[in-house]
């Protein structure tokens, strides 16, 4: 019998999984296990949930899974209503604040950036303190094609940085587990992120610069998923206004049908991704 492949979601749950277990048994902290399970069944409930209510059918979303595990491991170690409604504003921004039947922001940063705002705490990260996170982080990558996105935000990034510390480089931190596990997990998202190679390259800049910027002059903001959620709003005009550009074809080439049939229709690859 064959067995059904994996795709990017499959892989995300995974890997997700396997760093916060891995950082719960090093730590030896199970009361952030406990929160990472609940977190991913309260946002897969509330997921059904609201399927139910939309579609009259019971429905179980592989992107509730993921944006559950990310809710659970980001968060500092709270109580169950915050977990909740970071849940429930999560779902809410998915099903919800649509354009064009796509959601606009990264649900799970969305839902701790609005509970943090309600709530008054600021995420740890916790289980990007191991550096798993970049070996596993580089495969999901590879596996999406969005080095491009990951390249221009990290060379921004770190660029202003140096400009902003010329005096003192020896307070930049160039392996920064955080800065990975979001550069690599969050800002990849790929219903929420550019796809279009000039758009991905722009997202990147955009994303880098705001997180500057908001370390720099935004006392107490979430600084990686605040600049995030700024991007999601304008990744639809980049996708749409920033096309790769297609170099015109002479008729005269001898390799002309052989040629075509390498070429890669861009259209039918974002489908593909987007159906992973």
């Amino acid at each position: 019998m064959r067995m059904p492949a994996f795709t990017i979601k499959s892989y995300m749950i995974v890997f997700l999984a396997v760093l916060g277990l891995a950082y719960v048994f090093t730590s030896q902290r199970f009361d952030f296990l406990f929160q990472m399970i609940f977190a991913t069944a309260a946002t897969v409930a509330i997921d059904v949930a609201i399927n139910l209510v939309k579609i009259k059918k019971l429905a179980l979303s592989s992107s509730a899974v993921i944006s559950g595990l990310f809710i659970g491991t980001i968060l500092p170690l709270s109580p169950f209503y915050i977990i909740v409604a970071a849940a429930l504003v999560s779902m809410l921004s998915k099903h919800v604040i649509k354009f064009s039947k796509r959601h606009i922001f990264n649900p799970a940063a969305f839902g701790i950036v609005v509970s943090g705002i309600i709530f008054s705490f600021v995420p740890i990260w916790w289980s990007s303190a191991t550096l798993l996170s970049i070996p596993l982080g580089l495969f999901i990558v590879y596996k999406m094609r969005k080095w491009l996105l990951v390249l221009s935000f990290i060379i921004t990034y770190y660029a202003l940085l140096m400009l902003q510390n010329l005096s003192d480089t020896s307070v930049i931190s160039f392996i920064n587990p955080t800065l990975f596990f979001f550069m690599l997990f969050m800002l990849t998202e790929p219903l929420t992120s550019a796809y279009a190679r000039p758009a991905m390259v722009a997202q990147g800049i955009m994303v880098g610069i705001l997180v500057i910027l908001v370390s720099t002059y935004v006392s107490g903001a979430e600084i990686f998923l605040l600049p995030l959620l700024i991007s999601n709003i304008f990744v639809g005009a980049l996708n749409k206004n920033l096309k790769p550009f297609n170099f015109p074809r002479t008729q005269t080439s001898k390799n002309k049908k052989g040629s075509s049939g390498l070429q890669l229709n861009h259209a039918h690859l974002t489908s593909v991704l987007h159906r992973t």
